[in-house]
């Protein structure tokens, strides 16, 4: 049986992940929804550019006939959800203009490394009668040194009366599109400080930066640490493996957590043979550790929300079964997606030279 390995490559030309997030969510169809105007937007301007709006997909809700469940990928509550996205998104665009987003302005913020990351659309103060910010955000998040990006839009506003007392704005983009000044800002920050994404291994945790793979070995056990967007790049990647790909796509119904074991245990043992390529050791079992502050959510979350990640960004398509309510059987299936100006393909296809066969060594 071939032993297949990964091979340590930069990834050229990588796909970037957008994280959309904003007031509640109108639905798909609805073109006055600010998420949808920049979700077409984005996509028109680069289609390696996939904007993520999680509430257009998934919910905790096992009964809904549309929606995917986040309880059948290990995820217990909306706090793992957003944290776990937030570590394998590209980018965050915040629409700040409630109470809800200040809170995920906060709860992103937490981590020191995703402010470059990070950025927050903001209607202009005078159209919307408020500050929309507030004192606590500016002072926590947004001092002198802080690289959070913040874009001012100027919007189209509603008047929402709710009784005699009480009336607020629903706000919209002009025309219900992004302004050329506007989209500029929007595509320069996008476009800003990206990491390069890489799939290389490092023994000594001291020489472990970016996004290294960190590997130890001991009495046969091998333990592999890497960041959640990183483990996304090899879940990719052994997509390419024939045999493999045969077991996910396509196949008889099953349960999302069964297809969450199959990735699991087909990660596992090609970072064993990769790693015993390189060492020459033996190894008898691997254990995989998501690099992350996000209690309670261990690898069979991150490889689920991965798969739900790419059902969002529109490469493979999560179907349920007619009996899901009581089943929760799914079957995945692929979309061709443009990888370059006259290339179309399966999206794991641009990682295929990340992984080959390990080379027998035979004793004559």
């Amino acid at each position: 049986m071939k032993r297949y390995i990964f091979k340590e490559k930069d990834i050229v030309d990588e796909y970037r992940y957008i994280f959309l997030c904003g007031t509640k969510y109108g639905r798909r169809k609805s073109m006055k929804d600010k998420r949808n105007v920049i979700r077409n937007f984005v996509t028109e301007k680069n289609f390696n550019y996939k904007p993520i709006i999680l509430e257009d997909n998934f919910i905790f809700k096992r009964n809904n006939t549309r929606f995917l469940n986040y309880d059948e990928i290990y995820m217990s509550d909306l706090y793992q959800v957003e944290m776990l996205t937030n570590y394998l998104a590209d980018k965050n665009l915040i629409i700040h203009e409630s109470i809800s987003t200040g809170a995920e302005t906060g709860l992103f913020l937490s981590e020191e490394q995703m402010a470059k990351k990070t950025c927050l659309l903001v209607p202009d103060q005078v159209a919307v009668e408020e500050d929309k910010i507030g004192q606590f955000i500016k002072l926590a998040f947004l001092n002198e040194t802080s690289d959070v990006k913040v874009i001012t839009y100027y919007p189209r506003v509603e008047r929402n009366i709710i009784s005699n007392k009480v009336m607020n704005w629903h706000t919209y983009f002009y025309e219900d599109k992004i302004g050329k000044k506007l989209g500029e800002s929007i595509m320069s920050f996008l476009k800003s400080n990206h990491l390069d994404y890489q799939i290389k291994f490092a023994r000594d945790i001291d020489k472990v930066s970016g996004g290294m793979i960190h590997y130890s070995v001991k009495n046969g056990k091998l333990v592999i640490t890497a960041l959640p967007r990183i483990i996304m790049l090899c879940i990719a990647t052994i997509f390419n493996v024939d045999v493999f790909e045969a077991k996910i796509f396509n196949s008889e119904y099953k349960q999302m957590k069964e297809y969450i074991k199959v990735i699991k245990n087909c990660l596992q043992q090609v970072f064993i043979n990769t790693i015993e390529e390189k060492t020459g050791k033996t190894i008898y079992s691997c254990s995989i550790t998501p690099r992350m502050n996000v209690g309670g959510v261990y690898i069979s979350g991150v490889i689920g929300m991965c798969l739900y990640l790419f059902q969002a960004a529109e490469f493979i398509q999560i179907e349920k079964s007619n009996d899901y309510k009581e089943s929760g059987h799914v079957k995945i299936t692929r979309k061709i997606v443009q990888c370059k100006k006259g290339i179309n393909h399966f999206f794991y296809k641009k990682y295929d030279e990340c992984i080959g066969c390990a080379v027998d060594t035979q004793i004559v």
